[in-house]
């Protein structure tokens, strides 16, 4: 692919610019952290999203159709980009539920001016909101 780009004369994106480099300063900070100068921040934010609908990784993984170790590493990278966990582990008779950070991302996410940029840059998809596995309906799925 390079060598036709240069082939061509195309412009090629330099390999030290990677990811989402628009800046969005009226974001949430959390949000800012998680999606400026990363590649797929705006995925890895959809997909925590959607995690938390689920009582566990393992139904969430499989209703969007992705491995769990997939899901896994994005929840991980997201934690590391935000720099606390997001999650409370699930347990055999307690689902899994989101951190006090977590909560506060989950809200920052509901609002206008975030899901407009979320349905840009990572549309959903494999999301179902009438899945009888989802464990509460999110607030703006009703």
């Amino acid at each position: 692919m390079r060598r036709l780009a240069i082939l061509h004369g195309l412009d090629r994106r330099p390999a030290s610019q990677a990811g989402h480099t628009r800046q969005h300063p009226d974001l949430p900070a959390d949000i800012r952290r998680a999606v400026e100068g990363k590649r797929h921040g705006w995925l890895r934010l959809r997909r925590f999203q959607q995690l938390v609908a689920f009582t566990s990784i393992n139904n969430a993984a499989t209703h969007l159709g992705i491995h769990i170790s997939a899901l896994l590493l994005q929840l991980q990278r997201l934690e590391a980009d935000i720099g606390e966990p997001l999650l409370h582990p699930g347990r055999p008779n307690r689902p899994m539920s989101p951190t006090s950070r977590g909560q506060a991302l989950l809200s920052a996410l509901s609002t206008d001016e975030v899901r407009e940029l979320l349905d840009r840059y990572a549309p959903p998809a494999g999301w179902k909101p009438d899945d009888p596995r989802r464990k509460h309906q999110l607030d703006g799925d009703q």
